[in-house]
């Protein structure tokens, strides 16, 4: 007994080394187009692997034990961000826009993320898969266009069509008012960086800068619509067995979530003012 205790100490130990080198295995690079870096090419790449710390209690499950793999993701984010203001100047159709001094941006990512616990993980979340196999598959990987969206602005007024985030308020651990964009919580749960689990959403953003009025600088009022008939998406829950679904007792009746259908009456919408009283 004691050499099975101390041969799973090592093996923890060991694990707890390479999740230290995964951890800091990642990289983003940049690659820009033309000399006056209008046009930018970026991939970022990340792996991220997890083990638990204590063995399975109350309702979790499946059980694990300590040291065993929970989660190995990794994730491609590949961006091209473009700045049209040259080519404003010699395309004939654009060159109005830079007369009227509109300056047009778009940007694009696309996101590529794998799971690979329910592969080469413990046996009992690769249990878990062969009993919910489609559902899993959908959780575990995911090839997106994950952000997609053209910024047009004149002076103070500035407007973002496309699918985006919008964070409203700061935001550290507990989100107060930064409730636009539903959350992804099936891979990483609440301590994962905003930014990954941030689900974007196809949406209309504009706002005006007022600059001084009275005592206050920086008067702005903002604006973003969702079209209900477009985008109608809800944080996912993470299906029963996985690392992170929430544990819970047995429900004495089956548990029913309905999520919204695509209608306009779906909409989401909000409006703010803002600004900085006696700068």
């Amino acid at each position: 007994m004691k050499s099975n205790r101390s041969a799973k100490r090592t093996g923890f130990s060991v694990l707890s080394c390479l999740l230290v080198m995964w951890v800091l295995a990642q990289a983003a690079h940049a690659v820009v187009i033309d000399e006056k870096r209008t046009l930018e090419f970026t991939a970022k790449l990340q792996t991220r692997v997890s083990f638990r710390l204590q063995d399975s209690q109350g309702y979790t499950a499946p059980e694990l034990s300590v040291g065993d793999l929970v989660q190995w993701r990794n994730i491609a984010y590949l961006e091209v961000q473009h700045d049209l203001r040259e080519l404003m100047k010699s395309i004939s159709f654009l060159k109005p826009l830079h007369r009227w001094g509109i300056d047009v941006k778009y940007r694009i990512v696309g996101r590529f993320m794998y799971e690979a616990v329910y592969d080469v993980g413990p046996e009992a979340l690769r249990e878990v898969r062969d009993r919910d196999k489609e559902n899993i598959d959908n959780f575990k990987q995911a090839y997106d266009l994950w952000e997609c969206y053209a910024d047009v602005s004149k002076g103070p007024a500035f407007l973002r069509i496309g699918r985006q985030n919008l964070s409203w308020g700061e935001t550290d651990v507990f989100r107060l008012l930064d409730m636009i964009n539903p959350m992804d919580d099936t891979y990483g749960g609440i301590f994962e960086d905003l930014d990954d689990r941030r689900i974007p959403l196809w949406m209309l953003r504009g706002s005006y800068n007022f600059g001084y009025v009275g005592p206050i600088s920086s008067l702005t009022i903002e604006g973003f619509w969702v079209p209900g008939n477009l985008d109608a998406r809800v944080a996912p829950i993470s299906p029963d067995g996985t690392p992170y679904a929430v544990p819970l007792a047995p429900a004495p009746v089956p548990v029913l979530v309905r999520t919204p259908g695509k209608t306009m009456s779906n909409s989401r919408w909000g409006v703010r003012l803002q600004g900085v009283l006696l700068d």
